[in-house]
């Protein structure tokens, strides 16, 4: 986590699965997160309103 400062890079957490794995990330400094606990996959039209 330090590199990843010192590259001035926003840190991504992925594959974040379960809460507790969020909170652990957030606790070691992710500032991003991406997993199935934040949402699951949808088709398109879902989001844009197509048939």
């Amino acid at each position: 986590m330090r590199l990843v400062r010192e590259l001035d890079v926003v840190p991504l957490a992925e594959g974040v699965e379960h809460p507790d794995e969020a909170a652990v990330c957030r606790d070691l400094g992710f500032q991003l997160f991406q997993g199935f606990h934040f949402g699951r996959p949808a088709a398109a039209p879902r989001y844009f309103g197509a048939d």
